[in-house]
């Protein structure tokens, strides 16, 4: 072989390497990221059943838009109650929003004993998860 020769091969060879090396870390990251989207598909998936488990406990529960909904499970993490009756002021559904504003007056009279301030950041929890990934797309049940 020629000089010439060898130094196109040796150039498309490197080239190869780089061209090889790009794609290794582009399907590593490919990888990770499809890793990452099961993580949050088995999250939804273990919500969704916690949410179908407590279907008729949940049936007053409110769908809040984003970022609503990350504000009342923050009040109702910090102010117990207040997040609840923010979810029913929000609700378009009069009944859902009779029963928040309820559910969080309780909460609110009851979080002195633990109990209340426990089922509000709960509540706030579903309402969170509620407006926001997977669960939004489930539809209410009403009896």
């Amino acid at each position: 072989m020629s000089d010439g020769l060898k130094k196109i091969t040796t150039k498309v060879q490197t080239k190869l390497k780089n061209i090889e090396n790009k794609v290794k870390s582009k399907a590593k990251e490919f990888n990770e990221r499809v890793e990452e989207i099961k993580e949050e598909i088995q999250e939804d998936a273990e919500t969704l059943e916690l949410f179908d488990t407590y279907r008729n406990e949940l049936y007053y529960l409110p769908v809040i838009e984003e970022p609503d909904n990350a504000y009342c499970f923050l009040l109702n993490i910090f102010l117990p109650g207040t997040g609840s009756m923010y979810a029913g002021y929000l609700s378009k559904n009069k009944t859902d929003k009779n029963v928040n504003i309820f559910i969080g007056i309780i909460q609110l009279l009851t979080a002195f004993f633990i109990i209340g301030w426990i089922f509000s950041i709960i509540w706030g929890f579903f309402i969170f998860r509620r407006g926001s990934g997977i669960m939004k797309f489930v539809k209410k049940k009403y009896k």
